[in-house]
């Protein structure tokens, strides 16, 4: 199976179709609705190549693992212990 690679994501247009003027205010510096944002385009992604599995390099503190779908094989790997812990905790 060849899974196509997006060289580097795009989520202007992405954001820009789902967000209303109201979603705007939702964005601070946590990130809430864009960690959301991404993990939807993830998951459709995914869905759409028929993908049930996912190695994210550079994971953090698991803002993506934690909104996938619980049917998606899961593998993050950062460098930071630290972050690695964190993402457990919230997984």
């Amino acid at each position: 199976m060849t899974i196509p690679m997006i060289d580097k994501p795009d989520y202007t247009d992405y954001l820009n179709a789902h967000l209303g003027q109201e979603d705007a205010a939702w964005i601070g510096p946590g990130g809430t609705l864009i960690h959301e944002l991404q993990a939807r385009h993830v998951q459709h992604f995914m869905a759409s190549h028929q993908v049930h599995s996912i190695i994210e390099v550079g994971c953090g503190t698991g803002h993506l693992a934690r909104r996938l779908s619980r049917d998606i094989e899961y593998c993050g790997i950062d460098r930071s212990a630290m972050a690695i812990e964190v993402a457990r905790s919230r997984v």
